[in-house]
C-alpha cells in the first residue's frame, strides 16, 4: 500500500501556509515580500495564483505567477534553501508552466531575476526562457535585473 504521507504535490496555497512560505521568502530574496504582500496575492489580486509544493503535507517551495490577457508573470519561484539541488524547482516550473499552457489565451511567460543570480539565470534558461533586455537599477536596492521571456505559443 502506497504511503500518501510520504510524496510530493503540487496545490493551491492558503493561509495556513504562510509561516512556511514566508520562512522560504525570507531565505531566498534579498528583498523578501511581507505576510501583508502574500495576503493581498491570496485574497485580493485576482490575477494571482500561488502554488505551493509540498512533501509530507509541509510546504517546501511556492510559486507566484500572475496571467494577464495573453501573458504571465512568474513573480517569485523558491524552493526551502536546505532541499535546492535535487530538481524540487524543475517540478515546481514544470507544474507552472503547464498550468500557464493550459490557458488558451496565453503565448508567453515572463520574469525577472537579478543580473548576477547565475544560478536563476541557468535555471530559467534550461526551461527555454531568454533574456530579452536588462532593466538598469529595477530592485530597491539599485540591482540591475534581466527581463526573461519564454514563447508559449506562436501568434495563430
Amino acid at each position: 500500500m502506497e504511503d500518501k504521507t510520504r510524496r510530493l504535490l503540487v496545490r493551491p496555497m492558503t493561509l495556513e501556509d504562510m509561516p512556511n512560505v514566508l520562512m522560504i521568502n525570507n531565505e531566498n530574496f534579498t528583498e523578501p515580500w511581507s505576510e501583508k504582500n502574500f495576503i493581498y496575492e491570496l485574497e485580493e489580486n485576482d490575477l494571482a495564483t500561488i502554488m505551493v509544493l509540498t512533501y509530507a503535507d509541509v510546504v517546501i517551495g511556492y510559486c507566484d505567477f500572475w496571467i494577464t490577457f495573453d501573458s504571465a508573470a512568474i513573480n517569485q519561484i523558491a524552493i526551502k534553501k536546505e532541499l535546492q539541488g535535487h530538481k524540487l524547482g524543475r517540478l515546481l516550473m514544470e507544474d507552472t508552466l503547464a498550468r500557464v499552457d493550459g490557458v488558451d489565451e496565453v503565448k508567453a511567460i515572463t520574469l525577472e531575476v537579478r543580473t548576477q543570480n547565475e544560478r536563476a539565470i541557468n535555471f530559467y534558461l534550461s526551461f527555454g526562457f531568454h533574456i530579452v533586455l536588462t532593466k538598469k537599477g529595477y530592485y530597491t536596492n539599485g540591482d540591475d535585473a534581466h527581463y526573461m521571456m519564454k514563447v508559449m505559443k506562436e501568434n495563430e
